[in-house]
């Protein structure tokens, strides 16, 4: 009798330890919105890329501000990352897009990082760890078929892409050297 109880502890507990350890390597890295996202339950659409970019100096990615969204029973979550004044301006530069398309839908605001909670946005700050089980304790407000009129809708407007190049990982691109010319 002790030994499935056992085991089942001992599952929990390094379920856990595993899940704690990949929200660890997610902190400080472009795209946590987008990772964090994966872990929610049914009843929740999203895409994983970022539904607005604000692109860093020159070509780097690691001083961009992003904002991801996700539509579910609760209304409509926009999730920022990024430097601080960037990621709230984009925020708040979203939620107006979004109250124009779905005036009477509940729109929630968080920023992934540390700091003190914005005031004039309305956003929370949050820890990757922590995004999943806030939006889990969201009130509802909506229907079903009402959250699929509603991504239907959003969706519509995301229908301008943002400047994220397709194809090659520039961060991966090996060069060839100049040994490495054909003959």
């Amino acid at each position: 009798m002790f030994l499935p109880l056992g085991i089942l502890a001992a599952f929990i507990f390094l379920t856990r330890r595993a899940e704690r350890a990949a929200y660890s390597t997610l902190e400080g890295r472009p795209g946590a919105g987008g990772a964090v996202l994966q872990g929610l339950r049914r009843g929740w659409s999203y895409s994983e890329e970022p539904v607005a970019v604000e692109g860093g100096r020159g070509s780097h990615f690691q001083d961009a501000a992003m904002v991801f969204r996700a539509v579910g029973l609760p209304g409509v979550v926009l999730i920022g990352e990024g430097p601080t004044g960037r990621a709230s301006k984009l925020l708040l530069a979203e939620r107006r897009k979004v109250n124009r398309l779905t005036p009477n839908v509940p729109v929630t605001l968080y920023r992934i990082g540390t700091g003190d909670p914005n005031p004039k946005t309305g956003e929370e700050v949050v820890a990757p760890r922590d995004v999943v089980r806030k939006m889990s304790r969201l009130p509802k407000s909506l229907t079903k078929t009402e959250v699929t009129e509603v991504d239907r809708r959003l969706r519509a407007l995301g229908a301008q892409r943002p400047p994220i190049p397709k194809g090659i990982d520039p961060t991966r691109v090996r060069s060839m050297g100049r040994g490495g010319q054909f003959r």
